[in-house]
């Protein structure tokens, strides 16, 4: 996604070079939030037919951090099924979505800025941890500390710890277009893994045991994608409907020059 939300550009990213796909660029005549369904269907559907029933298709937004608050991955869609009918439905409902900070996304050589050098010292750390696949365990944020985030990452980035990604909680957007101070500071402080509950849980019910549980069930590698499969099959009412999730891990992120590639 553009800074601007003017131009919205898309690939198809797998294992094989042969099933991938050229960067491809739509400029936006009207506002995202109207234009996006339409064009969601029309992506959706190429990428389908270019992966085949090779791949499991899973949807990533690289999004500015103004436009992370938009909930992009509910958007509803009237898919193409080759002309059977079917009420629009929330793309997460239909593909495992990830989102993606676009400034670690760019991010390419040695250099960078502050949060972009911050989140590449995080990686060497929990980079090796994630190749040895064990559980993709949560570190819970505690709202009681002086510094909760802080205390979260210090436990994350032990080196003796066996933490993946750190659960913000109960997250409310500050505005339509600047996210939860939580999620800012994440971004600043170079946390490359983290989920937030859009939707407070319900009263008397606290979702923290069975999200820990969940993903500490994932291998570490294939946490987002999993994590996306059982959020499809979420019934209503359950915590994990509303779970968003950032993971800025090399492993999910493209080449570099994917996104710079002329289109």
């Amino acid at each position: 996604e553009s800074e601007a939300a003017s131009v919205l550009h898309w690939w198809v990213q797998a294992p094989e070079p042969a099933h991938c796909s050229a960067r491809r660029s739509i400029a936006l005549a009207g506002p995202l939030q109207d234009e996006l369904p339409a064009r969601l269907a029309d992506i959706t559907a190429d990428a389908d037919r270019t992966v085949g029933h090779r791949y499991e298709l899973v949807v990533s937004f690289i999004l500015s951090d103004k436009l992370l608050p938009g909930a992009l991955e509910w958007t509803r869609v009237a898919f193409d099924d080759d002309g059977l009918p079917g009420d629009p439905m929330p793309l997460n409902q239909r593909y495992p979505v990830t989102l993606h900070w676009q400034r670690r996304a760019r991010a390419s050589g040695e250099g960078g800025s502050r949060p972009v050098n911050v989140w590449r010292q995080a990686l060497d750390t929990l980079t090796p941890r994630i190749a040895r696949d064990f559980g993709a365990n949560v570190v819970w944020l505690d709202s009681g500390a002086a510094d909760p985030l802080r205390a979260a990452q210090e436990l994350l980035l032990d080196q003796q710890g066996e933490g993946i990604c750190i659960s913000l909680g109960a997250q409310a957007d500050a505005a339509p277009d600047r996210p939860a101070q939580a999620i800012i500071e994440c971004l600043r402080q170079g946390v490359p893994c983290f989920f937030w509950l859009a939707v407070p849980p319900a009263p008397g019910t606290d979702p923290r045991q069975a999200l820990c549980e969940l993903f500490a069930l994932q291998k570490a590698s294939d946490a987002p994608a999993a994590i996306g499969r059982r959020r499809m099959a979420a019934k209503p009412g359950d915590a994990l409907q509303s779970l968003r999730m950032v993971w800025d891990e090399p492993g999910h992120l493209p080449p570099p020059l994917q996104l710079e590639s002329p289109p």
